[in-house]
């Protein structure tokens, strides 16, 4: 056996547990109060072991904020139904219904870094769902954020708010993205509002 995977292999496990035990300390303590010491006893490891691999606390903040830039087009791509359908709505719900995103993305320690990329991925992998010649390149950009981050924005919103009526309310926000969607992002027409 390689002796340099087998240490890679080492150290991804023992970086892998260091973020998990630092989302778990998450449900006991505020962020800020997250420090070595904490996070040494919650991944069973001594501070060597986590200077070996981190040089701070907030880097392994960063670690876990990378690992969700990634693992949002992965998330995005197996979420997508219809090539041809902006379905922000299905992206958003899948990001909530994870722990590690509910927990930070919909938490209260969620950065406008993390935020950013997010919306700026789902952007540029939505930009070629648009029909050709519905909107100009800006307008195309406007409306992708507007549709993204106000599903974002909702889901935030019912994170914080558990809705109390859920069918009713998701029936309307079902049908509030269908309807601008629809609306903004279907078939292009022509001048005699033929499709194209």
């Amino acid at each position: 056996m390689n002796r340099g995977s087998l240490k890679d292999r080492r150290s991804r496990f023992t970086k892998k547990e260091i973020k998990s035990s630092y989302i778990r300390l998450m449900d006991v303590y505020p962020k800020e109060k997250i420090n070595v010491t904490l996070l040494c006893k919650e991944a069973d490891i001594n501070r060597g072991t986590f200077y070996l691999h981190y040089e701070t606390i907030d880097d392994v903040w960063k670690d876990i904020e990378n690992d969700l830039i990634q693992d949002s087009k992965k998330i995005f791509d197996e979420t997508m139904l219809d090539p041809k359908t902006v379905d922000a709505t299905k992206f958003v719900e899948h990001l909530r219904e994870t722990e590690v995103w509910s927990k930070i993305f919909y938490g209260p320690y969620v950065s406008m870094h993390l935020h950013e990329e997010v919306l700026n991925n789902a952007v540029k992998m939505l930009a070629d769902t648009i029909p050709e010649g519905r909107f100009s390149e800006e307008e195309k950009r406007v409306y992708l954020h507007f549709v993204i981050g106000g599903c974002m924005a909702v889901e935030r919103d019912r994170f914080e708010n558990p809705w109390k009526d859920f069918d009713k309310t998701n029936d309307f926000y079902n049908e509030l993205t269908f309807l601008v969607s629809e609306k903004y992002a279907g078939s292009a027409k022509n001048k005699k509002g033929e499709k194209k």
